[in-house]
This record gives C-alpha cells, structure tokens and sequence, in this order.
C-alpha cells in the first residue's frame, strides 16, 4: 500500500490518498525445446517441420519463428508447435537458419536455432508437391498400356491359330 499527498504553491499539504500498489515479478521465462530435427544442423532434400515444445509457470501465450532473420511469424501450436518449412524457393546447396521462441506475456524464452542446407536433386524440385511423381506415373501407366496390348495380341493369336 502506498500512500501520497501534494505540496500546493501555497505551502499547504492535500489530503492524504491511499492505494494498493501490485507489483508483479516474473519468475522465470518459458522454456522451449526443439524436438525435430533432433540435430540443430541438417541437410534437407524436401520440405520439413520443425517441431517442438514449450512450458511457463504462467502459460505459454505464443511460439514464434523467423527464417533468416526474417520478420517473427506464429508458429502453430503453443505448448506443442510446429513450423513448416518449404524449400522450394531456395537454391540447392543455400544455408538457412531458423530461429524459435516462446512467450508467455512478460517474456521471451532463449532462442532456439535450426541450421539447414539445402540439397537438392538434379532437375529442380526439392518439395512434395502434388506433380512430383508425374514421370514415374507416366511411365506406369505406358507399361500398362504395353501389358494390355501384349494380352490382347495373345488372345487374338490362339483364338485364330487352327485347333
């Protein structure tokens, strides 16, 4: 409880008011960990999720992330998160780094860093897009093709061969 009173110009003293003063101390930050990747340097071929988890005594209000010392981004999920990460833009053999924290409304937790390279195949790609595998379906379907057209060939050949 504090109590206060003013001093006027005229050398006289105000009433004196009280009131109740909260201070509010944090105890401790959150804590945050990085469950995946399990290694905090990796070489990645396609896109990835960083996963991971976060804990406070007062409740984890946010995780966030930023890639390359980008703008920081809401991850999904709170005291269990996760960040997808698509390398599709990226050049093979590019480094990048991915940093996470949590925040629970008076305090950020330490940064957690990811380090990953990116290697990709020849011929581009990188991700799991939804036309990956065109060419190997392609190709399944031209052989199935062949194999219904070397049956029908059969069968036309004993039906017309003399019994």
């Amino acid at each position: 409880m504090i109590t206060l009173r003013a001093y006027g110009s005229k050398g006289i003293w105000s009433e004196p008011v009280t009131r109740t003063l909260t201070v509010k101390t944090e105890v401790s930050a959150p804590t945050l960990t990085i469950t995946e990747p399990l290694k905090a340097s990796v070489t990645v071929k396609e896109n990835f999720y960083i996963r991971g988890t976060a804990s406070d005594d007062e409740g984890v209000r946010s995780v966030q992330y930023r890639l390359d010392a980008g703008d920081w981004q809401d991850a999904t999920g709170k005291e269990e998160f996760e960040v997808f990460i698509d390398i599709s833009a990226f050049e093979g053999g590019s480094n990048h780094t991915v940093q996470v924290r949590a925040f629970d409304g008076d305090s950020y937790s330490q940064t957690q860093t990811v380090r990953f390279i990116v290697e990709k195949q020849s011929g581009g790609g990188g991700g799991q897009g939804p036309f990956d595998h065109l060419g190997l379906i392609a190709v399944g379907v031209i052989i199935l093709i062949l194999v219904v057209i070397l049956v029908a060939i059969v069968i036309r050949w004993m039906r017309s061969e003399p019994s």
